[in-house]
């Protein structure tokens, strides 16, 4: 696929790969009102690579007219949610969420999926948002004392 090929409108729906709360999208769409023709974004959801089992996370707005072809785009809420086809799989049944835990902030990622078998079904990244590039970056940290799968995005 080269840069030039779009999404074409009709192809910007498809199968939920990553369910978004209420919470979360309302989250998500206080932060992208501050972005220059903020109707005019999606949420980028990446995966970027890994660190042992646990996944690494890269969520930035981007441009709708500039999604590629074979993207997942499925709008949750009122949020385009973009999930690249090369990050399909890892996050397939994943949610993007808020933190439960009172005085925690960010936005937590829970994926049942793993990068290679591992004892472990925990993950926590942590990410922080850089307001040069819209974007959000993750890398591994310790395991939530929580069963579930997650990971923490904060942003400022």
């Amino acid at each position: 696929m080269t840069t030039n090929d779009v999404a074409e409108p009709e192809q910007l729906v498809s199968d939920v790969v990553l369910a978004v709360t209420d919470r979360a999208v309302e989250k998500v769409l206080e932060i992208r009102s501050a972005e220059e023709a903020p109707e005019t974004l999606g949420l980028r959801v990446e995966v970027t690579g890994h660190v042992g089992v646990e996944y690494q996370y890269d969520l930035s707005f981007e441009a709708l007219h500039a999604v590629p072809a074979g993207d997942s785009v499925v709008d949750q809420g009122g949020l385009p949610v973009i999930v690249p086809a090369g990050s399909i799989l890892a996050l397939s049944g994943a949610t993007l969420d808020l933190p439960t835990s009172q005085g925690q902030s960010g936005l937590v990622i829970r994926n049942p999926n793993r990068h290679s078998t591992a004892p472990s079904p925990r993950t926590s990244a942590r990410c922080s948002r850089s307001r040069s590039t819209r974007r959000w970056r993750a890398t591994a940290g310790s395991p939530p004392s929580s069963a579930s799968t997650r990971s923490r995005a904060t942003y400022t």
